[in-house]
């Protein structure tokens, strides 16, 4: 099995997708209890108070630099 050597832009680059996925899984599994929980409301304000989840890019790259910490602890 051969080795290649790759740099740090692949690197921060795979972190990224990483992250992304990371952060989309999660936003997924919160949209279904969003959706359990919308079927639980009986009345209208407590619908009102309810927000769907969402998530930023901020949240991606705070996800990112987790894994990258990881990646440069020794």
């Amino acid at each position: 099995m051969s080795e290649k050597a790759i740099n740090g832009y692949q690197i921060r680059t795979d972190l990224l997708h990483l992250a992304k996925k990371i952060v989309e899984e999660q936003a997924f599994a919160q949209a279904r209890l969003f959706e359990a929980k919308i079927h639980l409301v009986k009345t209208p304000e407590e619908l009102a108070n309810l927000t769907p989840p969402n998530y930023t890019i901020d949240d991606v790259l705070s996800a990112a630099d987790k894994l990258y910490q990881f990646v440069q602890t020794k």
